[in-house]
């Protein structure tokens, strides 16, 4: 059985494997015994996208990718290959160093039987919550958003301008909504109030990615108020898991071949089921592009020039026609050499994670920002005793491992707020 690697990288392939399903065995038990600190869901987060697409390798074959150029390129080269296993091996180590600087490694006191928001979050939850189904009131098209994949036919630039701004606030307000349905301090009737409000939401958005926000988030909030330990915290953690593969995958077919741009270059009628699934739930085709472009220049470009991609982060807000030849999203740029075509946005994107993105954009130095920057996430975070400090820490570190952060600059900026307005001292 071909799996994808020359026949001298498999036994170092079945070690790295190994070793990153110790490493979220490990932190799955020190979640268990009530350690607090976030970078141990981080830690399995890592270990789901990068450690996961090996054991598959291991275990099935490696994807066969066709019409995506820029993986196939990667996929065999030795020396590509070797660097991206020392690096996946090496992330767990640096993100542990830097997400518990000033934490130590002793045991943090077990969380309480209840965690209480408080009242000021509980409004702005509320306030959230309640704001989406006012704001389809001053929609161009509202009647767009009576299918679930509002977010694929939006057209025209009104609509695509305030479905924008609509994921924002959709993005705050499915955090409040899990935040209130966890939250000891409210009643029963607010619980089941904010659930029609919370379905809406998920609806509105049509993406899946805040619905595996949402669980996370609900596992790490009734993991931090005692609810779930030990053996319940494995079940319910690998049922949500699960859950979420077979709504992607209804997802996949239902929603994607209704949408004819996403069929642009005819990526997705050419591609296999499998290799789908490995490029939405894998992030190592992806990481071994970045690192192959770095290898060898002359065969690929990921970035025009090294910080392309933060200096589009930083100017998010900035209107394009202020600025005509403003970065794109990294995903463009990504997706263009993974599609081996000039840079343009294609309709659709490729799911990268900003451990690749921080190679693109600083060269080998990103092999450390990499990991440190999500590392450093959780331990800055962690210094907060706020369950919404805390729940965006998780979100923000997670997701940094997962997408571009132009997919979520939003709940980044929320982040940074909660952390000068939350002034508590860690517990």
């Amino acid at each position: 059985m071909h799996n994808g690697y020359d026949a001298e990288l498999t036994p170092w392939q079945v070690l790295v494997a190994v070793w990153l399903v110790a490493v979220a065995g490990f932190a799955v038990r020190r979640l268990a015994r009530s350690d607090t600190r976030t970078v141990w869901f981080v830690l399995i987060v890592h270990v789901l996208f990068c450690g996961a697409p090996l054991v598959l390798d291991l275990v099935f074959a490696a994807p066969r990718y066709s019409y995506q150029s820029g993986f196939a390129m990667s996929q065999f080269d030795r020396p590509t290959n070797a660097i991206y296993l020392a690096y996946i091996s090496a992330v767990p180590l640096l993100l542990l160093a830097f997400g518990s600087l000033g934490g130590g490694f002793t045991f943090a006191r077990p969380p309480s039987a209840g965690v209480s928001i408080g009242w000021r979050t509980r409004a702005l939850a509320w306030a959230a919550l309640v704001a989406v189904p006012l704001a389809l009131a001053v929609a161009p098209d509202p009647t767009i958003y009576l299918r679930y994949d509002s977010a694929l036919v939006t057209t025209g630039a009104d609509a695509a301008s305030f479905h924008a701004l609509l994921t924002v606030l959709l993005n705050v307000a499915i955090i409040g909504g899990v935040l209130l349905l966890t939250d000891s301090g409210g009643s029963v009737f607010s619980k089941l109030t904010a659930i029609p409000f919370l379905v809406a939401s998920f609806w509105l958005n049509g993406k899946r990615a805040l619905v595996a926000i949402a669980a996370m988030l609900l596992i790490y909030l009734l993991w931090r108020r005692g609810s779930l330990r030990g053996a319940r915290l494995v079940l319910v953690g690998a049922c949500a898991t699960l859950g979420i593969l077979v709504y992607s995958a209804v997802y996949q077919r239902a929603v994607r071949p209704t949408d004819e741009r996403l069929l642009d270059v005819r990526a997705y009628s050419q591609s296999s089921t499998y290799a789908d699934f490995r490029t939405d739930f894998g992030r190592d085709a992806i990481i071994k592009q970045t690192i192959f472009s770095e290898l060898y220049p002359e065969r690929m470009r990921v970035l025009e020039f090294r910080g392309q991609s933060l200096l589009f982060d930083v100017t998010f807000f900035v209107p394009r026609r202020w600025w005509p030849d403003k970065p794109l999203p990294y995903s463009v740029y990504a997706t263009s050499a993974m599609l081996d075509i000039p840079v343009r946005d294609v309709g659709w994107g490729i799911t990268t994670t900003w451990l690749e993105e921080a190679i693109a954009n600083f060269g080998w130095w990103g092999l450390l920002l990499g990991p440190m920057v999500p590392g450093l996430v959780c331990a800055i975070g962690d210094r907060r005793a706020h369950p919404g400090v805390r729940s965006l820490t998780l979100i923000v570190a997670s997701l940094l491992l997962s997408v571009h952060l132009a997919a979520f600059i939003s709940l980044a900026l929320l982040w940074l707020a909660s952390l000068a307005l939350v002034r508590s001292p860690k517990t």
